[in-house]
């Protein structure tokens, strides 16, 4: 008798421990693109003869980070209230009159509003400053540890701060000759897309949710940038990237992460760090992250 109760109370707890287990999944959205932009150096590139626009969307809920590298000897104007982020046909102005307080650092200035990669605002830096093997946005762009081991794209500029200052949203945006400045402000943020079959919403490896094209997308967005080279209310000229998801899939954390382990040694005291990468982010990919216990979706 007494064998039996142990054995019932072993089947309870294992059960309680089973329901109450929870799992992670990524629903990853891959972007197709207008064939005026290419893969390259770690980024989606479109280029013309006065500037480079460079895109990396790995990011949690597809935020739309950018970077417009100066190829000329002139500054070049961006003029933020005719410059847009459309998502299936909404359009929305960068310039929105926003306050921001910002830390200033040797190389690159970015604003202390957070977000997922690189902070909500502007940020700037010199033209030749990301040439490096890992691209312009670095190899901590699809690494994660829970917290923010992806940070801010830009930190490997960073060499020392300067008490934060607070500063108003410019309407028009100069970059200087030969330098790049970072935007971002908009995110695609797409719901969870469910079948109600928990073998393919929560596979144990992946399951391809669907394929779409330019016409039957769920999402499309685009970033038309206006600029030119003088400081006027209207733009010279107008650059338009568009974008729009052709697949979604969802994965096990097993089948779209790694645990990686780097060592490193600095005035001979040894560190280790130890972090999640993830195994499937490419630039023209984002995600967002789906928590299930007892088999449903509670995040």
């Amino acid at each position: 008798m007494k064998k039996f109760i142990m054995n019932t109370a072993l089947v309870a707890v294992l059960g309680l421990s089973m329901v109450s287990c929870k799992s992670t999944f990524y629903q990853v959205y891959d972007v197709d693109y207008d064939s005026n932009m290419k893969m390259q150096d770690n980024s989606l590139v479109y280029e013309n003869e006065d500037c480079k626009v460079l895109y990396n969307l790995w990011s949690e809920g597809g935020f739309v980070k950018f970077s417009i590298i100066n190829k000329t000897d002139k500054d070049i104007f961006v003029n933020l209230t005719q410059t847009f982020f459309t998502l299936n046909g909404l359009a929305n102005e960068y310039y929105q009159g926003r306050t921001y307080s910002t830390a200033t650092y040797n190389q690159v200035t970015t604003t202390s509003a957070s977000v997922n990669s690189i902070a909500k605002g502007v940020g700037y830096g010199s033209a030749n400053a990301y040439l490096s093997g890992s691209g312009f946005w670095g190899n901590d762009t699809y690494s994660w540890n829970g917290n923010a081991k992806s940070t801010s794209s830009l930190t490997k500029f960073i060499k020392s701060t300067t008490p934060s200052v607070t500063v108003k949203e410019k309407e028009i945006e100069c970059i200087p000759a030969k330098s790049f400045k970072v935007f971002g402000t908009y995110s695609v943020s797409p719901s969870w897309q469910r079948t109600c079959d928990k073998e393919k919403d929560f596979p144990s490896k992946t399951y391809l949710l669907g394929s779409y094209s330019k016409d039957n997308t769920p999402y499309t967005f685009n970033n038309r940038i206006a600029y030119g080279f003088a400081k006027n209310d209207i733009a010279e000229k107008h650059i338009d990237n568009v974008f729009w998801v052709k697949a979604i899939t969802n994965y096990s954390e097993k089948s779209a992460t790694e645990d990686v382990k780097e060592k490193s040694e600095c005035y001979g005291m040894k560190t280790s760090d130890k972090f999640k990468r993830f195994k499937i982010g490419t630039p023209n990919k984002f995600y967002i992250v789906g928590t299930t216990e007892g088999g449903y979706l509670i995040h």
